[in-house]
């Protein structure tokens, strides 16, 4: 009998770690996101900075896990010198997923205060949606804990149903 029983704890467990990570809404996400495309700068091969297009939910400055109306534009980053394997992780993680239309979360929503000496103080990550006209410079991509997949259920209901009406926006 106990030999069933390990068999089953075991068998959940597997089920467990192979299931697609759905999150709940959660304040540890940081950018919320439908990608429509991925374009990296000066290249694939030479992948130094990217521009990340479609409809994003970033967290609201000074804000206590809320987070900005959805917006249809692009996010710039650069890499991190010291991730760069994780930061092209990621990118390639996003450029795979984009245009397939499915919710993503990325990046972490609370980040260590550059200006605390101590970086003991946290607060929100901040984002800026660019405009296709903008001439934006690339901020440092934020790594976080790496891209998840959102599902219907348990996701933020608000959120996604503003990421679908926000690619509706012609710009």
């Amino acid at each position: 009998m106990k030999a069933i029983g390990s068999i089953v704890v075991i068998l959940i467990g597997v089920a467990l770690v192979s299931a697609p990570m759905k999150l709940k809404a959660s304040a540890s996400i940081g950018i919320f996101a439908i990608v429509e495309k991925v374009v990296f700068e000066p290249g694939d091969h030479d992948q130094q900075r990217v521009k990340i297009w479609g409809a994003f939910a970033v967290p609201q400055p000074k804000s206590g896990g809320q987070y900005l109306r959805a917006q249809r534009g692009y996010l710039y980053f650069s890499t991190v010198p010291e991730r760069d394997a994780t930061v092209k992780k990621e990118w390639a993680d996003l450029k795979s997923i984009a245009g397939t239309g499915q919710a993503i979360g990325f990046g972490q929503y609370w980040i260590a205060n550059p200006r605390s000496a101590a970086r003991n103080a946290h607060v929100p990550l901040e984002v800026q949606v660019h405009k296709p006209a903008d001439d934006a410079q690339p901020t440092a991509y934020p790594v976080g804990m790496g891209v998840a997949t959102l599902g219907v259920a348990g996701s933020p209901p608000a959120i996604l149903g503003q990421l679908r009406q926000a690619l509706k926006v012609r710009q």
